[in-house]
């Protein structure tokens, strides 16, 4: 899984899931240098690019572009599923059967309402009209999102402790679980908005603790292409934070 100067590649912004075609121009080191096939608007920097092919697929962040060529820096590959990220928010599990092995994972992304707050060319619509539309719209899906994770459980779940990779989860439960059962779990990723994600996955490492509670890791299984991206996309972004707030103490010391 390796990637070499001329190859056709695949890339994606994340967490958009449309796919453009590119070639890779050079390597070295960690950077890479692509032309992308497609005209599209300038790629920003700081932005996550998805890199894949028939057999690998690489996590990227732009460092500057010119033209259709995008230079990225590689951050992990695909099989680098130890990759984790360190944080704090509510997570609510359970035990349950065989039913794991059939059911998907999920977003809960609200009820789906969409007024696109562009430029409006009806001349037909009020243009102050518009506007006060796509304000109550936003705020109409705020409130049904809102209502959407109350519904799961995820708004008066206390946070805890998480280690959160693409691949799976370690956390603590009260309910005692042993090595091979299948958990369905809701999490609350703490972004704005919050995201609720849906998850099933198998035990495999418990460890009792002296309060009673137990150290649960937990691997993801039958996860969605769109939930996981959701999850790297996140993990990406609070490493990115904890290695700047890192620096500042650094800096002030």
């Amino acid at each position: 899984m390796k990637l070499r100067e001329g190859e056709g590649i695949y890339y994606q912004l994340m967490p958009e899931m449309t796919r453009f075609g590119g070639t890779i121009v050079s390597l070295e080191g960690e950077h890479i240098v692509f032309k992308s096939a497609q005209a599209q608007t300038q790629i920003a920097k700081g932005a996550y690019v998805v890199i894949s092919g028939s057999d690998f697929k690489y996590y990227t962040e732009v460092l500057k572009t010119d033209g259709p060529l995008v230079t990225v820096k590689h951050l992990w590959s695909e099989n680098r599923s130890y990759f984790r990220v360190d944080d704090y928010f509510p997570v609510i599990s359970r035990k349950i059967g065989d039913e794991a092995e059939c059911a998907q994972s999920k977003i809960f992304s609200g009820y789906g309402i969409e007024i696109q707050d562009e430029a409006f060319s009806d001349e037909t619509v009020n243009p102050r009209l518009w506007k006060m539309l796509v304000a109550i719209n936003s705020k109409l899906q705020m409130i049904l999102d809102r209502l959407q994770l109350e519904s799961e459980g995820l708004t008066n779940v206390k946070n805890r402790p998480v280690n959160l990779s693409a691949s799976g989860i370690r956390f603590t439960m009260d309910e005692k679980v042993e090595i091979g059962d299948m958990l369905e779990i809701k999490m609350l990723l703490p972004k704005y908005p919050p995201t609720g994600i849906l998850a099933y996955g198998k035990v495999v490492k418990v460890k009792d603790r002296e309060d009673g509670s137990h150290e649960v890791s937990l691997h993801f299984r039958n996860m969605d292409d769109e939930v996981r991206d959701e999850i790297i996309q996140y993990a990406l972004k609070r490493q990115r934070e904890i290695i700047k707030k890192e620096r500042g103490q650094h800096g002030n010391d």
